[in-house]
């Protein structure tokens, strides 16, 4: 039996962050007639030859299947206001380091956290079922010089969690645009505007009632989740969810502004 060291939870915690690891520790024990299945035997067993560590402080963590200990967890820089989008964290230390991580040096282990959290947070904030999760996606050049799509690794983790498919074929980046991160919030929009496709084929094969989840790593103002989002809504019937991990404005809001 695999023990975890008992870490005291802080009290007055904010109860969507309480329900998060409520959520992430009765997952974690599915069995076999819970629905979702349980966790995929490969990934579990990955745990066992690789004992995991924190990632923040490195110590051995108390949660099941995931390289973050409770204690960390609860002090990571929540949104406490949360709205009807599933961004569950600020863009603020240690989340902001662990994104460049993922990024720029490919730390797959941060995104199986991120895509941990992000499925706990959908159900903590009680959103509409989704059959599927969208990675945002990178411009083919984009990949290319990358080497991967970093929204696709944290929707593929998440996706796991939930017991739902990843699609990563339905949404296409048409058309390749500036680096956001320069950019004032009115040319952001600009930027972004019709850069998205629907593969020829989803509109064919797409079965009403459907409600899938768009995933992205940071939402600064929103714009780049909302252009991708007008593309999927464009189908009739598609109800469309945006996720992201981090925001990097002062509260989460609806607005892409």
């Amino acid at each position: 039996m695999t023990m975890f060291l008992a870490t005291p939870r802080p009290v007055n915690l904010n109860p969507f962050i309480e329900s998060t690891i409520d959520w992430l520790d009765r997952r974690s024990g599915a069995d076999h007639n819970e629905v979702p299945a349980p966790l995929p035997l490969l990934f579990r067993w990955g745990f066992r030859l690789w004992p995991a560590r924190c990632l923040v402080c490195s110590g051995a963590p108390d949660l099941r299947y995931l390289d973050l200990c409770r204690r960390c967890l609860c002090a990571l820089p929540f949104v406490v206001s949360p709205t009807t989008e599933v961004v569950p964290l600020r863009y603020a230390p240690p989340v902001d380091a662990g994104l460049r991580a993922l990024k720029f040096h490919a730390d797959w282990r941060w995104a199986a956290v991120f895509g941990a959290l992000l499925a706990a947070w959908s159900q903590a904030l009680g959103v509409a079922p989704v059959s599927s999760l969208i990675p945002m996606p990178l411009h083919t050049a984009r990949r290319a010089e990358r080497g991967f799509n970093q929204a696709e690794q944290i929707a593929k983790f998440a996706a796991l969690w939930l017991g739902v498919a990843v699609d990563q074929r339905s949404l296409i980046r048409a058309r390749s645009t500036r680096p956001q991160t320069s950019l004032s919030a009115a040319r952001r929009r600009d930027n972004v505007q019709g850069a998205f496709e629907l593969h020829p084929s989803y509109r064919t094969s797409f079965v009403q009632p459907t409600s899938l989840a768009l995933v992205d790593d940071v939402r600064t103002t929103g714009a780049t989740l909302a252009a991708a989002s007008a593309a999927l809504e464009s189908v009739p019937g598609l109800t469309v969810q945006r996720w992201a991990v981090a925001s990097t404005m002062p509260t989460n809001t609806t607005s892409p502004a």
